[in-house]
């Protein structure tokens, strides 16, 4: 070993390091960490778009059912019945799908029937496409339409969705539906049409 000559560290590596492969799993750790992060925000935004997409659909129904049913009787109603919560709603004594109904049953069907539609299923039997803890509101202005006039409905569904609690309406008005019933991240959907109301 004497008569040798130092030559220094070798001209060639052959291999990895251990430290070189621990550095590339801990990075390779870092970015799968990543991944499944933004996994999960997206299902998580797809979860949020899909509740808004029902609850409007939602509104529009009811919506829709009162622009055939509006007479001032039905309209007194559909106005008087400010909060529809699925568990306060009793069944009408007359499903209007099978029997000819007054206007003023018809609407009473209607938000039994709505109810039951935001309402997400808890007993057996077919499933419900509702949202969880859901509660209407509807408002009618004026209190009492007369025949002739024009009648302008707001309904606004309320329900817990996941992400902050919205407490404003698209103009910056307070919204009080379900801010009792609905602790936290109360999400809703509001929407607001004008009908003329017959006789």
């Amino acid at each position: 070993m004497l008569g040798m000559p130092y030559t220094g560290a070798r001209a060639t590596q052959q291999g990895f390091s251990l430290l070189e492969v621990l550095v590339t799993l801990v990075l390779l750790t870092v970015g799968m960490l990543g991944v499944v992060g933004l996994v999960l925000h997206a299902r998580q935004a797809n979860e949020q778009a899909l509740a808004n997409t029902r609850a409007t659909l939602l509104v529009e129904d009811l919506l829709e059912r009162m622009r055939a049913n509006t007479t001032a009787a039905a309209l007194e109603v559909y106005g008087a019945s400010t909060s529809v919560v699925p568990t306060q709603i009793n069944k009408p004594e007359r499903d209007c799908r099978a029997t000819e109904c007054s206007p003023a049953e018809m609407a009473r069907f209607d938000l039994y029937d709505w109810a039951q539609q935001i309402s997400m299923r808890s007993e057996p039997g077919p499933p419900r496409d509702g949202l969880l803890d859901a509660q209407g509101c509807i408002d009618i202005s004026p209190v009492n339409p007369a025949p002739g006039s024009i009648a302008s409905a707001t309904v606004i569904l309320a329900w817990r969705g996941s992400g902050a609690s919205r407490a404003t309406g698209p103009n910056g008005q307070p919204i009080s539906c379900g801010s009792d019933d609905i602790p936290a991240a109360r999400q809703f959907v509001m929407l607001s049409t004008r009908y003329l109301v017959d006789s």
